[in-house]
């Protein structure tokens, strides 16, 4: 879940831009840094903060990653709802990745091809950004829905 945006990233910049370019190569390589920078801030970020390291609980069944689906009744007379994440950040971290990926990107791409794509036509310029805005919601519901069925199926 952490390349996908890195991918399409580089797969819009490369659909958007036509002919081999330098304005491309500069979007490629300000892609990889945004990427690059909100991995590290989101890694610093979260527990144990300004550390490169992650602290998770260990995920056992499938249950662990949808807590707010399992609600136990302790001597079957009161219903608990979890709502709580067990797997605390292996799922919210893809969530402060995406927005930290977002911000840089809105920061960061407007300016360079701003100052960069002078050979495309104005329409064109911002279609690899606008193509951002797009499959970011997508990336996210993806992540709300399947994370744990992507993260069990690898083993």
């Amino acid at each position: 879940m952490a390349m996908l945006p890195l991918v399409l990233h580089w797969f819009f910049i490369e659909w958007y831009s036509g002919k081999k370019s330098s304005s491309a190569l500069f979007q490629h390589i300000t892609a990889l840094f945004e990427c690059t920078v909100a991995a590290l801030i989101t890694l610093l970020v979260s527990d144990p903060v300004g550390v490169l390291y992650i602290r998770s609980c260990r995920v056992l069944m499938l249950s662990d990653w949808y807590t707010m689906l399992y609600n136990p009744s302790p001597d079957y007379v009161t219903t608990v709802h979890c709502t709580h994440e067990a797997v605390y950040p292996l799922y919210t971290i893809v969530f402060i990745y995406y927005a930290f990926c977002l911000v840089l990107m809105m920061l960061l791409r407007p300016l360079l091809v701003k100052k960069i794509a002078c050979g495309l036509g104005k329409s064109d310029r911002f279609k690899s950004i606008y193509a951002a805005l797009y499959f970011f919601p997508i990336l996210t519901v993806l992540q709300a829905v399947g994370g744990g069925l992507l993260c069990k199926s690898d083993g």
